[in-house]
Parts: structure tokens; sequence; C-alpha cells
């Protein structure tokens, strides 16, 4: 419950271009949720349906909220410092910047996952498969809500729906986050590998993935993420 009550994942936008989805309202919902998620996630995971974190209703808001009011002020106060045009100038830079992050921050949420597979292999694949299981139910749950859509759009908040931030609540629990919720977490990170959903996604009316429009160039009709 906690993990669907995040908002999207912030590399949805970036999948979304990959599975030839619209990447323009994936970023829109991302952001939008974000912001959102301080003021309801908490009343709605801790009050109305009652989750025992250790954490009461207004810490966590509290904590939430300046987690990601700071971040983004300070992106602001360096952008307005560095200068738009630098930023983009250094699209490929930043672009690598990123990936680095990503890959620490994989290595920290793995931290200790494999001694946990050698030491309890089939608590790890129940919860890996739980994880698969939750994302690819929200997915199409999340699509048929919204099937009256045209296609892509129906199909991009699928991917939405399916692939939650709970990393920003995680970042916020200190000594409340468990470690069953901690392998939960690590195991919930599988389901968005973008090679694993092409086929699906192409199958149910996607577009031809953003790069390889017009002829393979990817400055053709797609959103930018910059």
């Amino acid at each position: 419950m906690l993990w669907a009550a995040s908002p999207p994942l912030i590399s949805v936008p970036a999948i979304a271009l990959l599975l030839g989805l619209d990447g323009a309202l994936a970023l829109l919902v991302t952001v939008a949720g974000t912001f959102v998620m301080p003021f309801a996630l908490p009343p709605l995971v801790l009050g109305l349906i009652g989750l025992n974190l250790g954490i009461g209703i207004v810490p966590l808001m509290l904590r939430l909220a300046l987690f990601i009011g700071g971040a983004a002020l300070i992106a602001a106060v360096l952008r307005r410092l560095i200068g738009g045009a630098w930023l983009r100038r250094r699209t490929l830079e930043l672009s690598g910047l990123n990936v680095l992050i990503l890959l620490l921050f994989a290595v920290a949420i793995m931290d200790g996952v494999n001694a946990l597979l050698l030491a309890q292999p089939l608590q790890v694949l129940l919860y890996a498969g739980t994880a698969l299981a939750a994302s690819l139910v929200l997915q199409a749950v999340t699509f048929l809500a919204f099937v009256c859509l045209p296609r892509i759009p129906a199909l991009t908040t699928g991917l939405i729906g399916g692939n939650r931030n709970m990393a920003i609540v995680w970042a916020n629990l200190d000594g409340a986050a468990t470690p069953e919720l901690t392998l939960f977490f690590a195991a919930v990170q599988l389901p968005i590998l973008p090679a694993l959903l092409e086929p699906a996604y192409r199958r149910l009316g996607a577009g031809e993935p953003h790069g390889r429009r017009a002829g393979g160039s990817g400055a053709s009709g797609g959103a930018g993420l910059g």
C-alpha cells in the first residue's frame, strides 16, 4: 500500500519514450504527483488505511514536504546561478551524472540483498514475485481505468500507475523502515526494466520508441526531458 500510494518513478518519462508512449504526459503526472504526495500519502496510508510505520502523520508530512520542497528550491537556485543556456549545452554530461547517481542508488538499496538471497532465497523470490505481480496488476488496472482515452495516453497512464517511487518515503522513515520493507523496496525495482515491458506495450498499440521515429532520427516527434 505504501508503494502504491507513492508518486510515479522519476524515470517513468524516459521509460515512456523508450516504449513509444507519451513522455510529456508522464513527466507532467510525475512532477504533479511528487509535489502532491507529502499532503496525500501520510493521511491516506497512516490515517485512512491505518498502516503502522512507527511515525505520525504530521511528522511524515513535514519530512516529505521539506525533502521535496528543499530539492526543488536547490534546483531552482542552481538553475538561476548556472543559467539555462549552460544546462542545455551540458545535456550529455548531466545525463551521464544522472546515470552515475542512479548506479550509486542501486548499489545502496541492494546492500545486504545478496547475503539475504543466500540465507533466505525463498523469501527474496517471494518478495520479487510479489513486487512484479503488483506492478503488472496496477499497470493493467490503471490502463483499464483510462481505456476511454486514446490508446497512447491510456497506455502511458498504465505505465505510470504500475511504477511508483517509494524511495522518497523510504528515505524519510529512518529507523521505521523495517528489513521487510527494505527488501520489498529493493525487489520492486525489478519491474521497471523497459526491455521486459516493450513487447507487451507494442502489442497493445504503443508507438515507435523515441529515437526510431522518422527513420531513426531522435529529433522528430517525441517530447524531450530537458
